[in-house]
């Protein structure tokens, strides 16, 4: 999937987040006061090669939207019996 578009993430952005969390699922659910932007990971097919890795991070708005940004839905696998 990398390339195809960059992925909004649940996560607000913290330019220090990863160096004071624990390594394992390091998700950020508290929106900081001085910088209320959502994380963003990848790059798209608009970037170069460089910027499409899942280690690329970038920070926008909720309200940003663009031809190259999406979002990826996850559903539990044991979830599938309860929504019927």
């Amino acid at each position: 999937m990398a390339g195809n578009v960059s992925e909004w993430l649940a996560d607000w952005y913290d330019s220090d987040y990863y160096q004071l969390r624990p390594a394992e699922d390091p998700v950020n659910r508290d929106q900081p006061e001085y910088d209320r932007k959502r994380v963003m990971r990848g790059g798209s097919w608009l970037n170069d090669a460089y910027n499409t890795r899942s280690s690329e991070r970038l920070r926008h708005l909720p309200d940003y939207r663009n031809i190259n940004t999406g979002f990826r839905l996850v559903l539990d696998s044991g979830t599938r019996e309860k929504i019927r």
